[in-house]
């Protein structure tokens, strides 16, 4: 599998796949709101804010995507070493793809943004999966917002805040 930088012209690829993973309710997000434009202002945003963004072409569909990891730094001057709003999305049928765009993602940060000493996200309490493979390399629950969710089913769920230290981060740097 190829993996590179995201690029502007991903925004309706990146589009379908945010769209197709909210439907099974793993986003912050309704399908409906994962619009071509909102994919291009996110994708503009972590250019701009100086965040990641790495995406898995699909393998045998043009113009489709696989996977997709990114974060973005928040433009708060006090929050500067952090990159936030994370999101690992991968296609049902690759989700073997998951943990390889998660440490490449992390090993990026390691080794090429000195910038960055945490990556923070927000996950579903009952996306317990993903949260065993976010704590296989090392992120940690930083705490529980009770009823933060509203599903569809009009039931609450509890978000989980998790969080990864960048051990190449020199937290003493002015």
């Amino acid at each position: 599998m190829h993996f590179r930088t995201a690029e502007l012209t991903d925004s309706p690829a990146l589009a379908r796949l945010l769209s197709e993973a909210a439907s099974h309710h793993k986003l912050p997000f309704l399908p409906e709101e994962a619009t071509n434009e909102w994919t291009q202002q996110l994708i503009q945003q972590i250019t701009a804010k100086h965040g990641l963004m790495i995406v898995a072409p699909h393998p045998d569909k043009e113009g489709a995507l696989a996977g997709v990891v990114c974060a973005l730094k928040t433009g708060w001057q006090i929050q500067r070493h952090v990159l936030s709003e994370f999101l690992l999305i991968v296609q049902p049928e690759f989700e073997q793809l998951a943990r390889a765009m998660l440490v490449l993602f992390l090993d990026e940060v390691v080794q090429h943004r000195p910038d960055v000493g945490k990556v923070e996200l927000i996950i579903c309490e009952s996306e317990t999966e993903r949260i065993r493979l976010l704590q296989s390399v090392d992120f940690m629950i930083e705490g529980r917002m009770e009823m933060r969710r509203k599903n569809p089913d009009r039931t609450y769920e509890a978000d989980i805040a998790m969080s990864w230290q960048n051990p190449a981060f020199e937290f003493d740097q002015p």
